[in-house]
């Protein structure tokens, strides 16, 4: 038994330092592959606010004159929401 609990505890370790290496390049692709998606919105603006500061902004910042164009605002507090909507939302459309 003490082998085998050894063995796991090797294992669980070194899982944890392979997906830790991985994790910020699959955020990145994440997030970039989103990006470029929500970059395609044709009418009304998406401002995105991550907890690190950053803020992107997606469709036409400032409406035609006279038009009025939905504006909604999007908070991300964790890296993991780009990796979830990447891998669990229905992109393709």
């Amino acid at each position: 038994m003490a082998v085998l609990s050894i063995a796991t505890t090797a294992f669980d370790a070194l899982r944890g330092y392979a997906g830790s290496l991985a994790w910020g390049p699959l955020v990145g692709i994440s997030r970039t592959a989103t990006l470029s998606l929500l970059g395609r919105i044709e009418k009304g603006t998406l401002v995105i606010k991550e907890s690190d500061g950053r803020e992107t902004v997606c469709g036409s910042p400032s409406s035609p004159k006279g038009s009025k164009h939905p504006r909604t605002e999007l908070m991300v507090h964790r890296e993991s929401f780009w990796v979830r909507l990447l891998l669990f939302a229905d992109m393709v459309r």
